[in-house]
């Protein structure tokens, strides 16, 4: 295949062909891709072309000699080829194309410069080779001064001039960092500009978490200089998550940071920064202003979706949301939330945690609106129409809720392992009735052997102790260790590793604390012997045996010659996995394993030290090692604020008390932990104050 292009015609049909390209947009994208804008440029200046292109589907060869181009094709699209000789083309006459037109020469003043990038910009599109070539280095020249413009310019109808503006703009040296920027900073934003989209974005939520606003400079410059517009407001939505100070003093500081590096920037996230600063320092007249972004954002959704994209949209509107219910405007929040509802595309994951941000915003009413939308994809997932039930109870439509829990308990029969997952799931929303009401159905279900009735005994009692039904855990979990004892492989079946002792030690103990809440602490005793006898190592029922009413001195010293032997042996138990994990540097998996049951060992001494005597320095730094391999884990933070409690350190038993209540919402026990120091701490700074 072979084109002959007459000089006159040539540069006026490759425009159009390139207008048309534009509304197809298969080829647009392609062409403006970085790489190959580069080899344009690389062909523009070259007098004789040999460029060769490989695209996704076919491969093309370009030359050419003189008037004429020739090119060898695969089975390419014959619009494709035209197109890329279209573009190509225009240095076949470079030679006699010669533009000696003045281009203004740099003016001091912002405006003089920004005349200057405005005719350079316009020139990028000239008729003459030359002077578009030169328009292209000079803006080069000038360097991030002409960033804004050019950004703007890569939506220009002339395409001539958005390919080349947008090659200037990645092409662009940006230095990410600055003198003025903290270690922390730098760290994170080493090798930043190698780094693909999903990273960059992960690095922005990086800055954002840093202490005392430190990432918010570098978060307004990746808006302001990042090259792909998505990334640019994905900074402005992690400048506006970020925890922003308390005093109002240093939220003005924070908001005149943050106009002092967005700057004259004209970019549309620059805008959703100047607002949010204004927001910090004064939220009621910022409000307008945003519901203005947000609608705008909604119609370039629709117009313009490759400007933007659902999820941004989305956490656009969450963030207004937010920001209304603040300022305690409900109403109009749920104006706001209901926009929302129209992004929704109705697949799984997306239902699941829009519903779930739905009810955290107490949006009740609103579940039930999506679940019209969706009805089909709602009524398919048990877990949906437990979150609908949910919503229902929330707003005080109790004999909805509860016809809705039925139908969902209903679905998918005979599955008992569904129905487990399902309570635990209920249990960590704290809807307990319900969640007993799956476990119930599996022990209906199923065998008293099978492992699943196994399971939903173990669970059932374990939730309910925690809820203080101590009588119903007890008799709940004996016929478990009945079971377990007639027939102890049924345990080989289960997930978790339990001993017939220790089930039935936990038996005994649910009955002991059952009978201390009544008064009856003979019984109590009883139990309690009974529980160290299936299983003497477990630290709750030597601790429950310390803490006994008013005991005989037998008792006492029974208890304290038990607590005793368990440290010791867990002390010996601490030296010999230390050891392991020394002498295992090149065993992974061993190493690990060690390092994992150290913990545990270190958790177990903390908690039987800080319940009962000892050195509670000590049981502190026992805790504090138990968490460096398990920094997130509830029931030893639990342990730690128990040990700072022991201490004497009130305000860090309520902060380590904190943070485990935050990660296992569902356990009570640990809620109720936190509710007793706290009250102990505003007693005790009453006192103080007095």
């Amino acid at each position: 295949m072979s084109m002959y292009f007459e000089p006159a015609l040539k540069h006026r049909f490759r425009r159009q062909v390139l207008r048309i390209s534009r509304a197809s947009g298969w080829f647009w994208d392609r062409l403006l891709d970085n790489r190959i804008c580069a080899q344009c440029s690389v062909s523009l200046a070259s007098r004789n072309v040999a460029a060769v292109f490989f695209s996704k589907w076919n491969k093309i060869i370009l030359r050419d000699t003189g008037m004429k181009a020739y090119t060898l094709l695969g089975p390419v699209r014959p619009v494709v080829a035209v197109l890329v000789l279209a573009v190509l083309s225009d240095n076949l006459q470079v030679a006699a194309a010669i533009d000696d037109r003045p281009i203004s020469a740099p003016v001091g003043t912002q405006s003089g410069l920004d005349a200057q990038v405005t005719q350079l910009i316009q020139q990028l599109g000239d008729e003459q080779y030359a002077a578009r070539q030169r328009a292209q280095e000079q803006l080069g020249d000038l360097g991030m001064a002409t960033f804004d413009a050019l950004l703007e310019a890569c939506r220009h109808e002339d395409v001539e001039i958005a390919l080349r503006a947008r090659y200037l703009i990645r092409s662009m040296p940006v230095r990410w960092t600055t003198d003025s920027d903290s270690t922390a900073v730098r760290n994170v934003l080493r090798h930043y500009d190698q780094t693909n989209h999903a990273e960059r974005r992960n690095r922005m939520q990086q800055l954002a978490r840093l202490e005392n606003s430190q990432g918010i400079p570098a978060i307004c410059r990746l808006m302001r200089f990042e090259s792909d517009g998505l990334l640019s407001k994905q900074a402005a939505l992690c400048a506006m998550h970020h925890t922003a100070p308390s005093d109002q003093q240093q939220k003005a500081a924070l908001a005149d940071l943050i106009r002092k590096h967005v700057g004259a920037s004209k970019r549309p996230a620059s805008v959703w920064l100047r607002t949010y600063a204004q927001t910090l320092v004064a939220p009621e007249l910022a409000i307008v202003a945003w519901d203005q972004i947000t609608q705008a954002e909604l119609l370039t959704f629709a117009q313009f979706p490759q400007q933007t994209d659902r999820r941004l949209v989305r956490d656009l509107l969450r963030w207004q949301v937010d920001l209304l219910r603040r300022l305690e405007r409900q109403e109009e929040s749920l104006v706001v939330v209901r926009r929302t509802i129209d992004l929704l595309e109705g697949r799984r994951e997306e239902l699941f945690d829009f519903v779930d941000w739905l009810l955290d915003r107490k949006a009740w009413g609103v579940v039930d609106e999506v679940a019209d939308r969706f009805p089909y994809e709602f009524y398919q997932r048990p877990k949906l129409v437990y979150r609908l039930a949910e919503a229902r109870h929330l707003r005080g439509d109790h004999e909805s809720a509860l016809e809705t829990a039925e139908r969902a308990l209903k679905m998918e029969p005979g599955k008992p392992d569904h129905h487990n997952l399902m309570a635990g799931y209920l249990t960590s929303r704290l809807l307990y009735d319900w969640a007993e009401a799956e476990y119930r159905y599996v022990l209906e279900l199923t065998d008293r052997e099978d492992s699943s009735h196994i399971e939903a005994r173990f669970f059932l009692s374990d939730m309910l102790f925690d809820i203080q039904r101590e009588f119903d855990a007890a008799e709940i979990l004996t016929v478990a260790a009945e079971t377990i004892e007639q027939n102890p492989r049924v345990l080989s079946q289960l997930p978790f590793r339990r001993t017939p002792s220790e089930v039935r030690g936990a038996t005994y103990y649910y009955y002991a604390m059952h009978h201390a809440r009544r008064g009856d602490y003979l019984e109590q005793q009883k139990r309690l012997r009974q529980a160290v006898a299936a299983d003497p190592a477990n630290p709750d029922f030597m601790i429950a045996m310390y803490r006994c009413p008013n005991p005989e001195p037998a008792w006492k010293a029974d208890a304290m010659q038990r607590i005793n032997a368990a440290k010791d042996r867990l002390r010996q138990q601490i030296s010999l996995l230390e050891e392991e994990v020394r002498e295992n540097p090149g065993d992974a998996a061993k190493r690990q394993g060690a390092i994992e049951a150290l913990a545990t060992e270190y958790n177990e001494l903390a908690w039987l030290i800080s319940n009962t005597e000892g050195d509670y320095a000590a049981a502190v730094r026992y805790s504090k090692k138990s968490l460096e391999s398990r920094a997130d884990n509830a029931a030893f933070l639990d342990t730690l604020a128990r040990c700072h409690y022991a201490n004497g350190d009130l305000k860090n038993a309520v902060k380590s008390q904190q943070r485990a209540a935050e990660l296992a919402p569902y356990y009570q026990q640990i809620h109720r932990q936190l509710e007793a120091f706290q009250k102990e701490l505003a007693e005790s700074g009453r006192t103080h104050s007095d």
